[in-house]
């Protein structure tokens, strides 16, 4: 029964994954449920699990609680887990209790987050409990109702000491409990290196188990490195002189200038003497530096002078020896805040209707074109988007792809449409794709966009949103890929509202000292708006009248600076041993380049 119960979850976790990404497809064969479903063998469905995973999916998720059913998954597994192990089922029914409470809550929440959404968040039993405490209470009240069963259920798992609770004990305790979970199973060596640097016992407290234990305050007992590790730890402000023969000690580079001030507390060592901090008053032998360094020849070329080899090193060391943290480029501007989308207009009240009669017409008016031409297809398929359809067609075998290809004009006269476009094949795909250009468009506003997860966690140089593809989803392209870019098209096609678009999502997406924009505007009413930004993101040259250049003749002295400004990185790039802008800021970030030297 156990082993069944597994079963049942992870056919459900396929189902349920599948059911995420074909909905569509399967939704008007599988809305209104039918016995005759299951005996009907030539009724083909997109789920990974055929009809009966499209049929249970649609039931869970449509007629059922939406998302939330994957807590059933979590259900199932925990009841085959006890009855595997022998565990009676009736500890697990405090697991059972807070799982379906939770399930029904969050059913409701997401249909009162997402009401007007195609997908079904949480089903028929969220929505019908939604419209009713909707209309009941009304939209704050729902909101407050929310916010106090969270609350409560909070309250009501965990049961925390209200009396003694504060709000910096709360975050501590939190920043804790992550913390303990991250380093759950973390185990740590004799050796120290940077990732627990900070936990090392202060003087006078024994160390763990499985360190060596040294007392400081006896003179006869020196620290002598751990075998098999000729690795300097943390702690050591400067590195001793190599002589002709030795080697350079592995990870020194992350060993020079650190020190405890804060705790006034020794971080495991070398050599005591070389501390700035506070120690025992009791006298204490140094070890000499020979005697952690291993003496083995660098190089085995004689002609070669190994003593080469740490300058560099001892440079850094130098040149970061009062700055420990990470270089960050925004402090320069630490108050500036980004434009919040509400600034942007909302197309909310706007529904996305599904013209079922246009697309049955289409499809139609498609299969009698190309059997007028004797082709003969198998399939056909139509993904609705915001202004395009796509129709997929499978041919029959044996029909050439140019013959369809060719009768491109003869179907936009048939759909009496303003254009079509075929793609033969789609590339992965197997099929044929014919897009037909909706008769009611759909605005795609630009905040619906940015607002969306896939912007949000971005992780590109240069994120812009572009709009949505032909599936309703978020186009994020990444403008650091696009060094030679063009923006063309006829009249009204859309060129400025593609620039704007750029413009803002960079607005929207990174702080002033990560991106500078250099605006030529010739035609003087596109981008004068972002004048306003001459404080924050723009880039023009000192003696320029305005940011945002308009005269065409004075468009050579902008590109001689850039000209200038780009041999001028370059050599920036060669001095760092960088190949791409990306590679230097990270070195100078990580204060790897001086600032003195000319590095920016």
């Amino acid at each position: 029964m156990g082993i069944f119960c597994w079963f049942i979850a992870f056919y459900l976790f396929i189902a349920f994954t599948s059911y995420l990404f074909t909905w569509q497809e399967d939704q008007d064969r599988v809305l209104r449920f039918s016995w005759s479903l299951f005996t009907q063998s030539d009724l083909q469905m997109a789920n990974w699990l055929g009809r009966l995973g499209a049929i249970i999916s649609n039931m869970f998720f449509y007629w059922g609680f939406g998302i939330p059913s994957f807590i059933f998954i979590f259900l199932m597994y925990s009841a085959g887990k006890g009855l595997i192990k022998n565990i009676p089922l009736t500890k697990f029914y405090s697991t059972f209790k807070y799982s379906l409470v939770i399930l029904l809550l969050l059913s409701v929440l997401f249909e009162f987050i997402m009401p007007e959404s195609q997908f079904p968040w949480g089903g028929a039993f969220g929505e019908g409990i939604n419209s009713f405490l909707v209309g009941f209470v009304g939209t704050a009240g729902m909101i407050v109702i929310f916010l106090f069963a969270i609350f409560g259920i909070i309250t009501w798992m965990f049961n925390p000491n209200y009396n003694e609770l504060t709000y910096k004990k709360a975050v501590y305790e939190t920043k804790l409990y992550a913390k303990e979970v991250m380093n759950r199973d973390v185990r740590r060596g004799p050796s120290i290196d940077s990732s627990d640097a900070t936990l090392e016992p202060p003087v006078g407290l024994r160390p763990k188990k499985g360190k060596p234990d040294f007392d400081k305050s006896r003179p006869d007992n020196k620290q002598q490195p751990s075998k098999g590790n000729n690795k300097p730890t943390l702690g050591t402000p400067k590195v001793p002189t190599l002589k002709p023969g030795e080697s350079v000690p592995k990870g020194s580079q992350l060993a020079f200038g650190l020190k405890d001030k804060k705790r006034q507390k020794p971080v495991s060592l070398t050599t005591d003497s070389e501390l700035e901090i506070q120690m025992p008053t009791t006298p204490t032998p140094t070890p000499q530096p020979e005697a952690a360094i291993p003496k083995k020849p660098l190089l085995k070329d004689p002609e070669i002078n190994p003593n080469a080899i740490p300058k560099p090193i001892l440079s850094v060391e130098k040149e970061n020896k009062q700055h420990l943290e990470p270089y960050d480029p925004t402090l320069d501007l630490s108050s500036y805040e980004s434009p919040v989308l509400a600034l942007l207009k909302d197309y909310d009240d706007q529904k996305i209707e599904i013209d079922r009669a246009e697309l049955e017409q289409n499809k139609d008016q498609i299969i009698e074109t190309l059997l007028n031409y004797k082709i003969e297809i198998t399939k056909i398929r139509a993904t609705v988007g915001p202004t395009v359809t796509l129709y997929e067609i499978v041919p029959a075998p044996g029909v050439r792809i140019s013959k369809i290809k060719n009768l491109e004009d003869d179907i936009a006269l048939s759909l009496s449409a303003l254009g079509i476009r075929i793609i033969a094949p789609i590339p992965g795909r197997g099929t044929i794709g014919i897009e037909v250009p909706n008769k009611k468009k759909q605005i795609v506003s630009l905040k619906e966009v940015l607002i969306s997860e896939k912007f949000k966690r971005a992780k590109m140089d240069l994120p812009i949103a572009l709009g949505k593809t032909i599936n309703n989803e978020v186009f994020v392209a990444d403008l650091a890929k696009m060094p030679h870019l063009l923006v063309a098209g006829a009249t009204g096609q859309g060129k400025s509202v593609g620039i704007n678009t750029i413009i803002n999502s960079l607005l929207y997406k990174k702080h002033p000292s990560q991106v500078k924009l250099v605006l030529v505007d010739p035609k003087k009413v596109e981008l004068f708006p972002y004048s306003k930004l001459e404080n924050h993101f723009l880039a023009y040259l000192p003696n320029q009248d305005e940011p945002i250049t308009t005269e065409t003749n004075k468009v050579v002295h902008t590109l001689n600076s850039l000209c200038i400004e780009m041999d001028q990185r370059y050599d920036l790039l060669k001095k760092a041993h960088a190949r791409n802008i990306r590679e230097y800021n990270e070195k100078f970030v990580n204060r790897r380049l001086n600032p003195e030297k000319g590095h920016r």
